[in-house]
């Protein structure tokens, strides 16, 4: 655990520099003694490692090198961290937290970075003085992680769980506690608020007496969400002032005794980006339309490189500015809004993290700093898997459960933002990629469909059009030439497309078994897999793979085939939009029937 602790000295420092290495370029303790010295195993000598005054024994007070040393600032890079035990950190906060910690996986994955565990405490709208006064409370919060290699959280968010039951899994090495600014606590600064945050720290102490506490307060709401109109006049700068004023300052006051050894201030952070020319003046001030959340694109990612910078830049050695994985994405809508990173936007980007990082406490103006507000969208460039993923293979049959509860917002948390849907198996998944705006400014609705009574709990669609596809990614070993894989799924649709092609991946190739099929009421033919009819529909296909998977993933895309035909109660119709009910989308489509899963089993 020393080597773990010294690598995360470099958190706590203001200056990061590189740690010196011996000048020929070999290690310490290979290097030659100067012409004459002692013996070098003689314990006496100052070149041997093990003499306490020698600058290279890490025991030496004065070497860089050691944990204890107040100037050691770490100087780790990536390839030395690889060598470590994991490095595990646990954030505790509300969706604030989700929303800034939610990429960190992919962002980490595409450095491949090694050896960093996350437990991630989440209870919705939740500040510090509850998390201490409900501390033991066994369904107060949700408890999800992710552990490096892996493709993206795990677990859901279902209140099942204690903040206790989380502290007691440590030890952890650094703890990253939020402060939500929609909570009046955040406002005025009392005891109240002072003694809980106290509280709260010596109980996580209690399990990780060596951890290393970071303070996170989070962004201020738009200037239109009622917590920013009823308390700030509107204002979301008053807001910012009275949460640093009132709060940050005092918790990060050396003076007062907390144990808070950094900030991260996305509060600064979003107010920063407010001030540029990417904000779309449309009152949701840089969030999505709810005024309360990120963007799912630029302002999470602009969050995540504010942590990155923090805590990764100094145990990794990689800048945020150099950080690979980009949101290439776009959602226009006002609900799911998601701008993509692009080369225009990304300096923006990186000088507002510099200047959270460096002024966490004021709002610098970012109006000089050039962002096209034109965007491209590259459909399904966001990917959960790659290089540095581990491969996890299933169990067949691999099944997307559609009933029993299986699909809620607590359950499937990443569905309604990046359009994922994680199987029973968490490390396979499927991601719905629209790649084409029929309506122009109109944004697809992703939610879920849900009836106790009819027992339905589906992913769902409002509106689906030609191209639009479900691609599922299963990962695999051993996976030999010649399988036949049969997928099967209960389809449920009014006012939906009929045709659907089953696309695979095999070798480097997409393939298709397709043919000319009718509409159910013999009214429509084109080229498809299937077809599909109003209200519910069993499909069952069966493709085989000529070529062999000896570790990787098995493919599979769901692809709307011709959106203009599609299913009503009266029959096949042909229109040239998805079905509209005044002025909206409504082309309902989800899963439901016998059986009650999607499957992808083998098949002899």
């Amino acid at each position: 655990m020393k080597r773990v602790l010294f690598c995360l000295m470099c958190i706590l420092c203001v200056t990061f520099v590189t740690c010196a290495k011996p000048e020929t370029g070999q290690p310490a303790d290979k290097q030659e003694q100067e012409p004459g010295g002692e013996d070098p195993s003689d314990p006496g000598n100052p070149g041997n490692p093990d003499n306490p005054d020698n600058p290279d024994n890490p025991d030496n007070p004065d070497n860089p090198d050691n944990p204890d040393n107040p100037d050691n600032d770490g100087g780790f890079t990536l390839d030395q961290l690889r060598n470590y035990e994991p490095v595990r950190i646990l954030f505790i906060g509300n969706s604030h937290t989700l929303d800034a910690t939610d990429l960190l996986p992919l962002i980490l994955n595409s450095e491949g970075v090694k050896n960093i565990d996350f437990t991630r405490v989440y209870h919705g709208s939740y500040y510090l003085v509850g998390y201490n006064a409900n501390y033991d409370n066994p369904t107060v919060c949700s408890i999800t992680s992710w552990q490096s290699g892996q493709s993206m959280w795990r677990g859901n968010y279902n209140l099942t769980h204690s903040l206790r039951e989380a502290a007691e899994a440590g030890p952890y090495d650094v703890v990253v506690m939020q402060e939500y600014t929609g909570n009046a606590h955040c406002w005025t600064w009392d005891q109240t608020e002072s003694t809980a945050i106290r509280s709260l720290c010596d109980k996580i102490r209690e399990f990780s007496p060596k951890a290393h506490f970071v303070y996170y307060i989070s962004h201020c709401h738009a200037s239109s969400y009622p917590t920013c109109v009823n308390n700030f006049g509107g204002s979301h700068v008053a807001q910012f002032e009275s949460c640093i004023n009132n709060n940050a300052l005092h918790v990060m006051d050396p003076e007062e005794g907390f144990p808070f050894e950094k900030i991260i201030s996305t509060c600064a952070l979003v107010e920063n980006l407010r001030t540029s020319a990417l904000d779309p003046g449309d009152g949701t001030d840089m969030l999505r339309g709810d005024g309360c959340h990120l963007d799912y694109g630029f302002s999470r990612m602009a969050a995540s490189m504010l942590f990155w910078k923090t805590i990764f830049t100094p145990i990794t050695g990689i800048e945020a500015s150099d950080v690979k994985f980009h949101i290439h994405e776009w959602n226009s809508g006002f609900v799911r809004r998601m701008t993509p990173v692009t080369d225009d936007n990304w300096p923006l980007l990186v000088a507002a993290v510099q200047a959270a990082y460096e002024h966490p406490y004021q709002i610098t103006d970012m109006s000089a700093c050039p962002a096209s507000t034109r965007h491209s969208h590259e459909p399904g460039s966001i990917r959960f898997d790659g290089p540095n993923v581990e491969i996890s293979p299933v169990s067949f049959p691999v099944r997307f459960p559609v009933a029993n509860s299986a699909n809620t917002g607590t359950s499937q948390g990443f569905w309604s933002g990046y359009a994922l849907w994680q199987s029973s198996q968490p490390q396979a998944y499927a991601r719905w990629i629209p790649v084409s705006f029929p309506v122009e400014g109109m944004e697809y609705g992703r939610t879920f469909a849900y009836s106790k009574a009819s027992n339905i709990s589906s992913v769902a669609l409002d509106a689906i059009w030609t191209g639009d596809y479900f691609e599922f990614t299963i990962p695999v070993r051993n996976f030999k030439a010649g399988t036949k894989v049969r997928f099967t799924a209960p389809f449920y649709t009014r006012q939906g497309p009929c045709f659907w092609y089953l696309d695979y991946m095999d070798g480097d190739e997409w393939k298709c078994n397709h043919t000319t099929v009718s509409t159910w009421d013999d009214a429509y033919e084109r080229d498809a897999s299937f077809a599909i009819a109003y209200g519910q529909t069993k499909i069952s296909q069966d493709v085989t793979f000529e070529n062999a998977v000896p570790e990787g993933y098995l493919r599979f895309r769901l692809r709307c085939a011709d959106g203009g035909i599609q299913a009503s109660e009266d029959g096949a119709v042909l229109r040239t939009t998805p079905n509209m009910v005044n002025g909206k989308f409504s082309s309902v489509f989800y899963f439901w029937g016998d059986p009650q899963a999607i499957i992808f089993s083998i098949e002899d």
